[in-house]
């Protein structure tokens, strides 16, 4: 199950996924839910900064706490049931290369980076 952003006023987020397998996992009878929040950058010769991966965190919060840039979010977002414990993943994608200080945040902060090459052998699989 995904979800693709608008182009614009898309709080920083490029694509939300979620799985209820740990629901069906554990027998839970409630609404629990795993997600996978994305940002997807096209860069040709700019390798993704800390100050990226800042601004992803920064969106996944604002997220959590339904604070959005839109007059009307429900009618955008009311299937994303965040709780205050719900788990979510951050996926950075990018057309290009992630400079060291990025890839040392990313293992720190457990953000999963996608290079070029990481998307051209998930495609090729």
């Amino acid at each position: 199950n995904y979800f693709i952003t608008r182009k614009t006023h898309d709080q920083g987020i490029d694509f939300i996924a979620y799985s209820t397998h740990f629901k069906l996992l554990f027998d839970l009878t409630s609404t629990y839910r795993h997600y996978i929040f994305g940002q997807c950058k096209k860069y040709k010769k700019h390798y993704v900064d800390t100050n990226d991966l800042h601004a992803l965190c920064g969106s996944m919060d604002l997220f959590r706490n339904r604070t959005f840039s839109v007059k009307y979010p429900d009618k955008i977002y009311s299937n994303f049931h965040l709780k205050m414990y719900t788990p979510i993943h951050l996926v950075f994608c990018s057309g290009y290369f992630f400079s060291d200080s990025a890839v040392t945040l990313c293992e720190n902060a457990d953000i999963i980076p996608l290079d070029i090459i990481d998307i051209a052998i998930i495609l090729v699989k």
